[in-house]
């Protein structure tokens, strides 16, 4: 389909999925209403910051990094727009029928597109009279000059959120827009042609070739940074990524690479019986995928948190029950290559105690970024659980016994954690600070007398009474290297992933620290 991107009106892009209690509507006429400021993470662009992050993690890694920033433009640009169409597509048990003239509302979407996905509550029939749109066209309008804006309430919102549309204020919303749009009718509207109106397209093949002896095959959900940075340029040539599932369609390369399939669909397809199932979209999601990642055979590579609330974490489990286990957490601070020094150096064995105090300054998020979503639920689990997670790897899983979490005015989180072994951990997790190469940790791991320090996974110092040990460097983004190699390895091997154990105590203490964040209860099991 068509849409407006960067002011151009551009073809080649897929549909949005439209899931089954949603509209697909052909727009007709459209008006931007506000700009949606504060949703997405706008990498500052200095010279001097290029330089900094060149030091840390070197020249190919902030290439990649810009590359994928710089594709990001287009889908950064949304708007909060009102508009006329007809229905295309509707849920069975729907009010409206395919063919029914609409006004709706889109909340988060580019400045115009050829046909939008929206849910009933901002879909109402067309009553009155209506100028008649151009033949061949979209009547489009861009934000007015000085517009009052108000729609602060809905702009950025998502049915991924967690956040229930109210229906009354739905219907104030709807009256407004209908206002806005009568109150010019089309006059001045530039006409976008789409003559060639296309069919809907929410997926694409692509080839496929014979799979050559030892290679993996792998989809991946979420085409964010994370995935282009991080997880794709480590996979090895032993794994071929056969589909990508994107919701956003401008987050897909348009024009797209054809060598493999792409999607807007949310979950897997019918059809789809990869080795791999590389999941790296939104939190809510991932143990969904991982489940029927699981129920297919595949390995289930699931990026932090493995789950979002409890019910997910028991559905995981119990799919994780028979056989071998076959899902990675990839909770790359167990693969830092200092964690077998600070065992040896803390002359501790298997499941002795390792006390754990760090102090994480996490990057500052725009006011809307999805990890501020209900469903995303609190930055102690979207972010914090990798300390969490580290704490009980060092100690050999050992149970939690008591805990607590607080969180202050300015939005600093501080927790704390005692297990079964006698292991304390203490952590504070703020984004109040100097953003200059973003995560920055001080971790300090103490046992007999002695302390391993370790600075953002690059700078190992251990010391004891009588002075230091050992000192040792390594890359920043090491972690990832080793992580990725080892699940490929155990992927070729057929050997089990991370274990239930591992997986349900880190998630389920994270989980209850969560819960008691988010509610303002602070308690302290025994």
């Amino acid at each position: 389909m068509k849409i407006l991107v960067g002011g151009q009106w551009r073809t080649g892009y897929l549909d949005w999925h439209r899931g089954p209690g949603e509209y697909r509507v052909k727009v007709l006429a459209l008006r931007n209403l506000e700009r949606v400021r504060g949703q997405y993470i706008s990498p500052r662009r200095t010279v001097r910051a290029l330089l900094t992050y060149v030091r840390e993690v070197g020249v190919h890694n902030v290439w990649l990094r810009v590359r994928s920033r710089s594709a990001e433009r287009g889908r950064n640009e949304k708007y909060v727009s009102c508009g006329f169409g007809e229905v295309l597509e509707a849920p069975d048990d729907g009010g409206l029928a395919v063919g029914t003239r609409v006004l709706f509302i889109a909340p988060a979407h580019p400045a115009c597109a050829e046909r939008l996905v929206l849910p009933p509550a901002l879909v109402r029939p067309l009553g009155g009279q209506w100028p008649e749109p151009p033949a061949d066209a979209i009547a489009y309008r861009g934000c007015d000059e000085g517009a009052a804006g108000g729609w602060a309430e809905l702009a950025g919102w998502s049915p991924q959120s967690g956040v229930e549309l109210d229906a009354e204020r739905c219907r104030g919303w709807l009256d407004r827009a209908q206002s806005a749009l009568l109150a010019q009718g089309l006059r001045g509207a530039e006409a976008l042609p789409v003559s060639d109106r296309a069919r809907v397209v929410e997926a694409v093949p692509a080839p496929r070739p014979e799979p050559r002896p030892g290679e993996l095959t792998a989809v991946l959900f979420g085409y964010g940074n994370y995935a282009k940075v991080t997880s794709l340029p480590r996979l090895g040539r032993e794994v071929r990524v056969t589909a990508v599932h994107e919701m956003d369609p401008l987050q897909i390369p348009n024009p797209r690479p054809r060598d493999r399939a792409w999607d807007t669909s949310p979950t897997l397809r019918p059809h789809e019986t990869p080795d791999l199932v590389l999941i790296a979209g939104y939190h809510h999601t991932h143990a969904g995928l991982a489940v029927e990642a699981l129920r297919r055979g595949a390995y289930a590579v699931v990026e932090k948190p493995p789950c979002t609330t409890h019910e997910q974490l028991d559905a995981l489990l119990e799919a994780m029950r028979p056989g071998p286990s076959r899902v990675f957490a990839c909770f790359h601070r167990r693969y830092l290559r200092f964690n077998a020094m600070a065992l040896h150096d803390l002359q501790v064995r298997p499941g002795e105690a390792v006390d754990y105090h760090c102090v994480v300054f996490e990057i500052p998020l725009p006011p809307l970024h999805w990890y501020r979503w209900p469903a995303s639920r609190s930055r102690l689990l979207s972010n914090g659980s990798h300390w969490i997670d580290h704490f009980l790897f060092l100690n050999a899983w050992s149970p939690p016994r008591r805990w607590t979490v607080d969180s202050a005015r300015n939005g600093a989180v501080t927790a704390t954690v005692e297990l079964e072994n006698g292991a304390y951990f203490s952590m504070t997790l703020t984004d109040r600070g100097s953003l200059r190469t973003g995560v920055q940790d001080h971790v300090e791991l103490r046992a007999n007398d002695r302390t391993v320090r370790i600075e953002s996974c690059t700078v190992y110092v251990a010391e004891s009474t009588d002075g230091v040990l050992r000192r040792a460097r390594a890359h920043k983004l090491s972690a990832y290297d080793a992580m990725y190699r080892a699940i490929r390895r155990a992927a070729l091997a057929g050997a089990p992933g991370d274990s239930a154990r591992s997986v349900e105590l880190s998630s389920r203490l994270a989980l209850d620290m969560d819960a008691a964040l988010l509610s303002g209860r602070r308690p302290q099991p025994a």
